[in-house]
């Protein structure tokens, strides 16, 4: 054969130092490159989602689940699909919960009122418009300072410190009426207006009380945002998308049991060297 030329021995020289994927890793997640925009997740992206966010989520399950072939490729991309819309489904549910929140009818609002007694109409509709605190921690602050208040006995200046220390959210509630700062100021707020400092905290502990019975019902109706219907729907979709998940991830093990079966089939014996 005639010698070759420069540039085939330059070629073949070039072509032993490509800088292909070396790793299982690598491989999977450069295999991933043909499935990212296949038949499934085509379409799959709606206007305001990222579709490089679904391309992580797809390439961080290609290097979990290590396919090999076609399809196993695609069952990990239906695997993909189905958590991307799993997400879809908790936004959408989420987005119509917080729209129906700043909705609440007039209706809802005298229920409120009814339900919990509390007379002024302007603060309840103030409180549908916010988001609550959370009603557990409040409740147990609450019933503590009260605690705390029956055993301090009377007013002294450290007392607003231990309040400002111990009960952080009260206190925050009390600086914010009494328009002060520190606990010094709170002390002389009070004397300068006649208040002993055991009914302000009473006073305190009163609205707070009326805060979590308020609290406690917008919270009920929010959480009852979505129509029964709807919540039924919702529920099969979810549903759906969870069987949808785990069909692909039994089809995709019975898949990659099969291909290490029909390796190890046909796989050579080695013969042992002779004496």
């Amino acid at each position: 054969m005639p010698p070759s030329s420069p540039r085939k021995k330059a070629n073949r020289q070039n072509a032993l130092k490509s800088t292909g994927p070396r790793s299982a890793a690598g491989k999977a997640v450069s295999s991933a490159n043909a499935t990212q925009h296949g038949i499934l997740s085509r379409h799959l992206i709606l206007p305001g989602e990222s579709r490089a966010e679904f391309d992580a989520l797809l390439q961080q399950l290609m290097r979990e689940q290590q396919p090999v072939g076609t399809l196993e490729q695609a069952l990990v991309e239906r695997m993909a699909v189905a958590l991307w819309r799993q997400r879809r489904l908790v936004a959408a549910e989420t987005a119509q919960a917080q729209l129906r929140q700043g909705e609440l009818a007039f209706a809802d609002l005298v229920r409120v009122k009814h339900i919990t007694g509390v007379k002024d109409e302007a603060w309840i509709e103030a409180l549908a418009r916010e988001a609550l605190p959370d009603l557990d921690d409040l409740q147990a602050e609450v019933e503590e300072c009260e605690a705390w208040l029956q055993e301090a006995g009377d007013a002294q200046a450290h007392d607003w410190l231990d309040l400002e220390q111990r009960f952080p959210r009260l206190w925050a509630s009390l600086a914010s009426e009494l328009e002060v700062d520190s606990p010094e100021e709170a002390a002389d707020a009070l004397d300068a207006d006649g208040t002993d400092w055991v009914t302000k905290v009473g006073s305190l502990l009163y609205n707070n009380r009326e805060l979590l019975k308020v609290g406690t019902a917008l919270q009920q109706l929010r959480q009852a945002a979505l129509l029964p219907q709807q919540a039924d729907v919702l529920g099969r979709y979810q549903s759906s998308l969870d069987n949808d998940m785990y069909k692909a991830m039994r089809a995709l093990r019975e898949a990659q049991r099969h291909r290490m079966e029909q390796a190890a089939l046909t796989a050579q014996p080695v013969t042992p060297p002779q004496a």
